[in-house]
């Protein structure tokens, strides 16, 4: 059960990915871009997690991208290419508002995505500082416990 789930959040942060991608290049209304969408043939689960996570990130937008800006080190937000960043809009909602999900398989996923998606061949790495600068300020508390 719980490897089930594992793996259609996985495939349903790469769907939010590109719906999050669509959004942002189309300008659409969030319920078009939904409607359009072709999801293939993956699993109820992973659609809902999918549409979920676009959602709230949609909704939450401006509080994640500030939260990102505020992390980076000698970048400038406008450099970064659309997929990268929407990418880090992913692992940096999943920081803030999953607390269910541990960091450590945030990170891993955003990662992934990047190394499968990400606009240059070193996007990974670039990624996975930010993620990293951002959860050991947000998520201090799983090291108090540790």
């Amino acid at each position: 059960m719980l490897k089930t789930k594992v793996k259609h959040r996985e495939i349903g942060r790469e769907k939010a990915l590109q719906l999050l991608y669509q959004r942002e290049l189309s300008r659409s209304e969030i319920d078009k871009v939904i409607d359009y969408f072709e999801f293939g043939e993956i699993p109820d689960d992973a659609v809902l997690y999918a549409i979920d996570l676009f959602e709230k990130i949609e909704k939450n937008k401006e509080e994640i991208d500030e939260v990102i800006k505020n992390h980076l080190i000698k970048w400038e937000w406008n450099r970064i290419l659309p997929v990268d960043r929407n990418i880090l809009r992913i692992g940096t909602y999943e920081l803030l508002y999953r607390k269910d999900i541990p960091t450590g398989a945030i990170i891993d996923q955003a990662v992934r995505l990047a190394k499968r998606f990400g606009g240059y061949e070193d996007s990974f790495r670039f990624i996975n500082g930010i993620l990293g600068r951002i959860a050991d300020e947000v998520r201090s508390e799983e090291k108090d416990r540790s």
